[in-house]
């Protein structure tokens, strides 16, 4: 590995951006919107009034675009502060109300409640002028890369789930992202915004694919369990296992639709849910009923339909995590399943 750095204003970051030599898509940075607007505020505060800033991380890559040869750069650590202060720069939005004032030189600014065009003019100056240090790596491996991701991180709040991509490493997390940009994951799975900042989504992908991996020994989904498994990605990627996760999940966005349900399509019930959908597979059964089942399912669980019992729900408690929970609720959504169509789709037919 090779590290250098140099000083950066907002202004190059803009350019950089604009030009598209600057990449916010590396498979183990973190969602934008992390920050909320007091965080960005008082960040462009820090910037104007000389506060330390930590360093921004990026690798460098020669690109040639338009006959033109330069560098450019994939953030692997910064993304937030990058985003927010140019975002901030060209006007997107105005500072918290509480923000404080900025001492330049002795005078003292009120910066709250203005976008940057407002700003008084010397206090543009100091945020123009100002820098922050950007190190580019060169000559890297991808797991040096995810290793210093997770040193970065180690210190700093990075919820677990976001650290576990670090953990498994470049290849894996670009099929986990992928498996989280299927639209019944975007448009069908019920997951709250702060549920989504935190990669939760992400966990329920990883406790997914532990059931799919025939070859893994579950003991539960708690979090040091997908950090384990997470390792093992990373040592040991087996890609039918994604696919097979994939091929399960359009299923249920066929049968979905556009339509969601926020009862049984919350994290809890997602991983047996999607890998049910193997055993409907293997059983050959006809998808022109599944949708019937899922609501007929889900009405079970709520109380409002009591045609197929289940005891699904004394497995769903917040112990849900442990392995005979994890398998309760398994053996219970598999056999209402059969039920369902040994019973009703055969005296249908």
């Amino acid at each position: 590995m090779i590290k250098a750095s140099m000083p950066m204003t907002i202004s190059k970051f803009e350019k950089l951006i604009d030009a598209e030599r600057m990449y916010f898509n590396y498979p183990i940075q973190r969602r934008d919107e992390q920050w909320n607007l007091k965080q960005n505020s008082l960040l462009v505060h820090s910037l104007i009034a000389d506060y330390p800033i930590p360093p921004i991380y990026t690798v460098a890559e020669v690109e040639t675009k338009d006959g033109k040869t330069a560098n450019s750069y994939k953030v692997i650590d910064g993304k937030q502060r990058i985003t927010n202060l140019v975002s901030y720069f060209k006007g997107n939005y105005a500072l918290h109300p509480n923000t404080p004032p900025v001492n330049i030189n002795g005078t003292y600014f009120s910066i709250c409640k203005m976008k940057f065009e407002q700003l008084p003019e010397q206090v543009k100056l100091e945020f123009q002028t100002k820098t922050l240090n950007m190190y580019y790596l060169s000559d890297v491996s991808d797991e040096e890369i995810a290793d210093l991701i997770y040193r970065l991180n180690n210190g700093v709040y990075f919820s677990v789930h976001q650290k576990n991509k670090a953990v498994m490493g470049v290849n894996a997390s670009i099929k986990l992202n992928k498996l989280s940009e299927h639209p019944f994951m975007i448009k069908n799975a019920h997951f709250t915004p702060s549920q989504i900042r935190k990669s939760e989504d992400h966990a329920v992908l990883l406790q997914t694919l532990m059931l799919f991996d025939e070859g893994y020994e579950l003991k539960s989904f708690a979090s040091d369990e997908l950090t384990k498994y997470s390792q093992r990605l990373y040592e040991e990627m087996n890609e039918e296992i994604f696919e097979a996760a994939e091929k399960a999940m359009t299923l249920l966005h066929e049968a979905y639709g556009d339509e969601t349900d926020k009862f049984l399509l919350r994290k809890i019930n997602l991983p047996t849910l999607i890998y049910v959908m193997k055993h409907f597979e293997d059983q050959g059964y006809d998808k022109q009923y599944l949708i019937v089942w899922l609501t007929l399912f889900s009405n079970t669980l709520q109380g409002v339909s009591d045609e197929i019992p289940t005891d699904y729900k004394e497995f769903a408690s917040a112990w849900g995590i442990k392995k005979v929970n994890v398998i309760g609720r398994l053996e219970s959504i598999t056999k209402h399943l059969d039920e369902f169509y040994n019973q009703k789709v055969k005296i249908e037919v």
